[in-house]
């Protein structure tokens, strides 16, 4: 049976005490944002790996946080670094079944996360809005997750976002376009990062002293659109800006991997300060409506 991290979520949740188109076989949809009432969105960027013993339980605390705060929270999960390594050319956990653990899920975006943010060589930790870059208190244990995020949701909503999308399922070609508003007069430089994530890959995990076969990974970061190979993204303003002001990108023909499962994959855009790389608004959307 897969260990759907779902089964143990209300436990967990107990703890928190406080080109152009036509026709078929296309699909064109919006996400969320723009209009009245915008609510900021947290995210959680968080490092693991397989041959992690301790990052299960760190996933199951973000999907807990996940069912708690539904669409107000997004996460993101960065495989790299030594416990991400497949198995062979690394070495087999101690008494781990042979052939085992040679899933690949590392990403030249997941190693540029790693070289802007070092966070791999001590999983399971996690970024709540990169809170803390550059002062080396950015990677936070995840028992702290859910205050932080009860802190910023409390909190107004500096930009919006809506994300739009084409894709042809037959030549797996996508269009991206992100259009958002600042909501609060704000000066530096503000880009936007678009990137892909899966859901329900299957394969081995380390959880504790036991190795799970069929371990099932959720939002698995995949690449990025705007800047594939890198998470850096695209200037969206840069200067003062003033509340109200608006901003947009547009993509074409970013051609989605034969590997992936498009119908698994989801887009999720982050609106961040250069500086200081916090963000200041996500949004995510299924890559298929």
């Amino acid at each position: 049976m897969k260990h759907i991290l779902s089964l143990l979520a209300s436990i967990a949740v107990f703890g928190f005490a406080s080109c152009d188109y036509v026709a078929e076989p296309n699909q064109t949809n919006s996400g969320q944002g723009g209009g009245p009432g915008v609510q900021r969105k947290v995210l959680i960027e968080e490092f693991t790996g397989h041959t992690c013993p301790t990052c299960p339980a760190a996933a199951r605390t973000l999907h807990a946080l996940d069912s708690l705060y539904g669409e107000k929270l997004i996460g993101i999960a960065i495989h790299t670094g030594f416990f991400a390594r497949p198995c062979p050319p690394a070495s087999l956990p101690s008494g781990a079944p042979s052939g085992s653990f040679s899933e690949d899920l590392n990403s030249t975006e997941s190693a540029d996360y790693d070289a802007v943010f070092q966070l791999s060589n001590a999983p399971p930790v996690g970024m709540v809005n990169r809170l803390g870059f550059p002062t080396n208190t950015h990677g936070k244990p995840a028992g702290d997750w859910g205050g932080i995020i009860d802190s910023l949701l409390n909190t107004a909503p500096i930009a919006s976002m809506e994300i739009s999308r084409e894709y042809n399922s037959a030549t797996r070609s996508l269009n991206v376009s992100i259009d958002g508003r600042f909501l609060q007069d704000l000066n530096g430089t503000y880009k936007t990062t678009i990137l892909i994530v899966e859901d329900s890959l299957v394969g081995w995990q380390q959880d504790g002293s036991t190795y799970i076969p069929d371990y099932e990974w959720e939002h698995v970061l995949r690449g990025c659109v705007n800047t594939p190979g890198s998470i850096a993204g695209a200037v969206s303003s840069t200067g003062a800006v003033t509340a109200q002001a608006t901003f947009g990108h547009v993509y074409t023909n970013y051609i989605v991997n034969a590997n992936w499962n498009a119908s698994h994959c989801k887009i999720i855009a982050i609106l961040y300060d250069d500086a200081t790389k916090e963000v200041l608004q996500a949004e995510e959307v299924d890559l298929i409506p």
